[in-house]
């Protein structure tokens, strides 16, 4: 069981349930049978797209002496890719049991994930980061489509929450393309800033609540310290890999700047739960994660 969790990156499990629950409150979507399998078929799609990559990579891996289940035999490649095929085959079939809303959205995750994990290396290089940010603002937007469709999802959901949250992952996989051969400090602190920066997208859909910048402020601060702090440093590929994983595990963080930034009290409030689940991301990353 610990390689199956290992290989689907179970530490993506509590950043993607975030990403849908803030979706659904944002549009006053509720809990019902049409939302929960929409949740569940955004996780199956995001766990599989994890292990076809490391499927993908296997060679590589084994080259570069990973411990990864698919390179030390604790799983195998067949067993993996009757895996891959079942969590994207449950996944249309939950969508398709949620309703018509969901075929699309769905279709078009997995177009994204089926291309960035089996293009080549040199168009990954290129589109990677752009297909990681529509991927990420696809799963911040699953709940809206499941619960108003495509266009009135769209509309209610607005553009700021799901522009901030694209354009924090794209920076951020764009520091991850210098993991391979290093980078410069300040050129790697450049990603992280930029990163930091991304919530002024919210300002796009209107008026912010005042409480909204001097948090932004923080987190933005947060964000950029350990950048900062080495910055006349060159950046090995175990330093790069650091900044990254401190970069995806405060990406919880932006969703809860958009509810903050909503000015609605209730929404407001429940920003707070972005804390445990960046907490809960570190924890199982670091319990959990493969070599």
């Amino acid at each position: 069981m610990r390689a199956w969790l290992q290989l689907a990156r179970i530490a993506l499990l509590p950043t993607i349930l975030w990403d849908f629950y803030v979706g659904l409150i944002l549009v006053g979507g509720i809990f019902e049978p049409t939302t929960l399998l929409a949740g569940g078929a955004l996780l199956l799609l995001y766990h599989g797209g994890m292990m076809l990559n490391d499927l993908r990579d296997v060679q590589e891996d084994t080259e570069a002496g990973r411990q990864r289940p698919l390179v030390d035999g604790r799983i195998s490649k067949g067993a993996a890719t009757l895996m891959i095929l079942v969590f994207f085959g449950g996944a249309i079939g939950l969508a398709e049991l949620a309703g018509p809303h969901l075929r699309w959205p769905t279709l078009i995750l997995l177009v994204l994930i089926l291309i960035y994990d089996l293009s080549s290396s040199g168009l990954r290089q290129h589109l990677g980061p752009a297909l990681l940010a529509a991927a990420r603002a696809l799963s911040l937007s699953f709940a809206a489509f499941a619960s108003f469709g495509f266009d009135a999802g769209r509309s209610a959901l607005g553009y700021g929450p799901v522009g901030a949250y694209a354009l924090y992952f794209l920076f951020a996989s764009r520091l991850a393309q210098r993991e391979e051969h290093g980078v410069q400090g300040v050129n790697g602190l450049s990603f992280l800033f930029m990163a930091s920066l991304t919530p002024a997208v919210l300002f796009y859909d209107g008026q912010v609540s005042p409480i909204f910048i001097p948090v932004w402020i923080c987190v933005a601060l947060y964000l950029v310290r350990p950048a900062f702090q080495a910055r006349y440093e060159f950046w090995g590929p175990e330093k790069v890999q650091a900044m990254v994983r401190h970069a995806l595990g405060s990406a919880p963080l932006i969703p809860g700047l958009v509810l903050l930034a909503s000015g609605e009290t209730n929404l407001m409030l429940q920003a707070a739960i972005a804390i445990p689940v960046c907490l809960s991301v570190r924890f199982l990353a670091k319990t959990w994660a493969p070599e």
